[in-house]
């Protein structure tokens, strides 16, 4: 405001986008945003006449069967422009993103002051709670199990809603690696007939222990876990950790279950046909307690299901989400693992992998 009542108007020429410019810096620049939006929405409306076929095409087997699917991205909602244009609404003025997408200013403006749908607000509270579930099973579960926390919660929704969200979000499930045998049956010791059959149920606890060994990878080389489940009470009763696979690894970790448990009756002792199990000493060690051996078929996982889940769940929460530089971290991690975290729920058997408490100065190798 100047003096006398004057207003002060800036210099230049009114350019076509409808705005007044005192320099060629500020014209180049607004041509600049238009042209960048014009080739966008021409790139959009080749692709529509691309995509378009008659209705005689249609008939015949021409063109593409379903017309809709090949223009859906031209025909979006109001309400999604809105939200684009929002995002850029820093980038290009809005009046021109508003010419280019056909709505109207008034519109846009409008959406912004309008409130939130209640479906709208139940999906942005779907999807917190999804990612609460996502987040606290340490990006282990996908839309199946995360399906069944909710609903445990008595929240109502659908496994295809939840898949949907996790896409839309980029929440995926860790995947379990490759299966890396570990068992020889190729030895000169004696096997065992399979006594459970595939029946993993038990009626009371140190009714059935299940054994077997997994790997773990450092960059200073292997490290072997031999573990030892309880299979009523789902709970790692003994364990052990070497850098060799050999039978004073499963024999430590048996001689940790026995000091643990100190089983009185007969207990029925599951594993693989593998040589450290096979192995006269870890035999004499079971028949010493009046264990009744059970071994597993040949080449069959399946016949120790429970302790394969077992191994394939601590490899997916606590070894495949770390680097191991040296076998101390793996250790340690495992350690912490074992002894002090609980694993989450198997929703499968609707019971826990509880984890043994071995005192830390015992060591834990």
């Amino acid at each position: 405001m100047l003096g006398g009542g004057q207003v002060h108007r800036p210099s230049g020429k009114r350019t076509r986008f409808g705005l007044q410019h005192s320099s060629s810096l500020g014209q180049r620049i607004q041509r600049k945003q238009w042209n960048k939006l014009c080739r966008f929405r021409q790139h959009q409306a080749t692709k529509s006449r691309n995509h378009r076929v008659t209705p005689s095409q249609s008939r015949v087997g021409g063109g593409i069967s379903d017309p809709k699917k090949g223009v859906r991205h031209l025909h979006q909602k109001p309400e999604v422009i809105y939200a684009f244009i929002f995002q850029h609404h820093n980038e290009f003025l809005v009046v021109k993103m508003c010419q280019v997408f056909g709505v109207s200013r008034s519109g846009y403006y409008d959406w912004l002051k309008r409130a939130k749908s209640k479906q709208k607000e139940r999906k942005e509270q779907l999807t917190q709670q999804i990612r609460n579930e996502y987040l606290k099973s340490r990006k282990i579960y996908g839309s199946p199990k995360i399906t069944q926390e909710l609903r445990k919660q008595g929240i109502r929704v659908s496994q295809k809603t939840v898949a949907r969200i996790m896409s839309e979000e980029g929440l995926r499930s860790i995947t379990v690696r490759k299966f890396k045998a570990t068992t020889n049956s190729n030895h000169p010791y004696n096997v065992y007939a399979n006594l459970l059959k595939q029946n993993f149920q038990a009626t009371a606890p140190n009714e059935i222990w299940m054994a077997d060994i997994t790997y773990i990878p450092t960059d200073e080389g292997w490290l072997y876990l031999a573990s030892i489940m309880d299979l009523y009470t789902r709970k790692i009763v003994g364990w052990y950790i070497d850098t060799r696979m050999t039978k004073e690894l499963v024999i430590k970790a048996l001689q940790r279950a026995l000091n643990s448990e100190k089983p009185t009756g007969r207990v029925i002792h599951h594993s693989d046909r593998g040589s450290q199990y096979a192995s006269n000493d870890y035999q004499q060690l079971l028949q010493e307690h009046h264990f009744q051996v059970s071994m597993s078929r040949r080449g069959n996982c399946y016949d120790n299901a429970c302790m394969e889940s077992f191994h394939s769940l601590i490899k997916k929460e606590c070894i495949y989400l770390n680097r191991f530089r040296t076998r101390k971290e793996a250790k340690q991690a495992i350690f912490e693992y074992q002894s002090c975290l609980c694993p989450i729920p198997r929703d499968r058997s609707g019971r826990q992998y509880l984890s043994s408490s071995f005192p830390i100065q015992k060591g834990y190798t």
